[in-house]
């Protein structure tokens, strides 16, 4: 397999209703109601996953799926690649020499981050983003998470293998922006990266 590619994989949440019967009395009751679901593309759905499209490979397939698709022409061996901007932070990065923003998805411009996670529902979503990857040996990944207003939430560096994982609270209409560099310095040509991205979000109220 040759192929450095993310795949998304988007959970969803069920929620149950009650039905409250009161006490008047009936013999029977028969109604025709219609209901119409449809399904939107990642972009406009409830859990909102918006591509940074001004960053190649990093798109909304024709299925309407967030894609972060880097098989095209493949990454440069012996080399770092970054995806999107990071929140500004005084933290040591492992080697790392990230591009900073001051707020990555909050500019004149619209955002700078690789892909965003927005909240477009009506209530308080409680989002977890969890990502699992193979990496080969020589390969190193950085993630960052940020928020509206620039501040990190989490950020990991990888080795061989690894999970990174962000756990946070939306409100409606708000956001978080993941962003993440690629350090092939010791990989060789034609090594192949893969992980999958699950979204799993759930109401707070």
């Amino acid at each position: 397999m040759n192929r450095r590619q993310l795949l998304l994989g988007v959970g969803s949440t069920a929620a149950a209703s009650t039905l409250l019967v009161g006490s008047g009395a009936f013999s029977q009751v028969e109604a025709d109601r219609s209901m119409s679901v449809r399904v939107a593309r990642d972009s406009s759905a409830y859990l909102g996953l918006v591509p940074n499209t001004q960053i190649k490979g990093i798109r909304e397939s024709e299925s309407g799926e967030l894609e972060v698709d880097l098989t095209g022409t493949g990454l440069n061996p012996s080399a770092t690649t970054q995806l999107g901007h990071f929140a500004e932070t005084e933290d040591e990065r492992d080697g790392f020499d990230p591009r900073t923003t001051e707020k990555p998805i909050s500019s004149s411009e619209g955002f700078t981050s690789a892909f965003l996670v927005v909240n477009q529902s009506t209530e308080d979503q409680l989002v977890e983003l969890t990502i699992d990857q193979s990496i080969p040996e020589g390969m190193a990944l950085l993630f960052q998470s940020h928020d509206v207003d620039g501040d990190e939430i989490s950020a990991a560096g990888f080795s061989e293998d690894g999970t990174y994982e962000v756990q946070t609270t939306l409100d409606v209409g708000d956001a978080f922006g993941i962003s993440f560099v690629i350090d092939t310095n010791g990989a060789d040509v034609g090594d192949s990266l893969a992980a999958d991205i699950i979204i799993r979000s759930e109401s707070t109220e």
